[in-house]
């Protein structure tokens, strides 16, 4: 009769954890849609305050956040700079090379995704109507650019390039950073008494 009950109760066991299982994936469901009651979303950023319809950023997280994003052309400035005040530009490596020919490559792939794509569907279609958005590369192109500036800091030539990519670069932090800051005055209100 011991087995039984404990049979009994490895089962029910079972289906409470299924139970639980199901409602947690449930919430999350509803979270990711955005469809979930307020009173069964948790806060995923805890420095996001609720304030008259809006949502208010703190300005410490505001400035963490730009201060992160430009931190590579931050580096390709200094290197620019140190690059200036050297004599002579020294030849490159063979890996420096190839890290800015990749990061060249994505910048493009991404410049052309978010501009040259559009615009000649738009000429041969005559609008937009119909057209499928498609995301780039995202940060890789900048992370090669970083490391190659910082395996030849001081090299002008690198240093230039590095920063003519974060410009093009439509996937680079600078185009998050402009997008951030874009967006925070559409729908929050950031630097707020948070």
């Amino acid at each position: 009769m011991g087995t039984k009950r404990l049979e009994t109760r490895w089962q029910s066991l079972r289906i409470e954890t299924a139970i639980r299982w199901q409602h947690k994936q449930r919430r999350l469901t509803l979270q990711s849609t955005g469809h979930a009651p307020a009173s069964r979303v948790m806060p995923v950023i805890s420095n996001v305050r609720h304030r008259g319809g809006a949502m208010a950023i703190s300005r410490f997280s505001c400035l963490v956040a730009a201060l992160i994003l430009s931190a590579p052309a931050m580096l390709g400035l200094l290197s620019l700079i140190a690059g200036l005040h050297s004599s002579a530009d020294q030849g490159s490596s063979i890996g420096v090379m190839v890290l800015l020919t990749i990061a060249a490559l994505v910048a493009g792939f991404n410049f052309y995704l978010s501009f040259v794509r559009p615009a000649l569907f738009s000429h041969h279609n005559g609008s937009l109507q119909g057209y499928r958005f498609i995301s780039g590369i995202p940060i890789l192109g900048s992370i090669l650019a970083t490391f190659g500036v910082l395996f030849a800091w001081g090299q002008f030539s690198i240093a230039a390039f590095m920063l003519l990519l974060l410009v093009v670069d439509t996937g680079s932090p600078l185009f998050a950073l402009i997008a951030i800051y874009r967006g925070s005055s559409s729908n929050l209100s950031v630097g707020g008494d948070a």
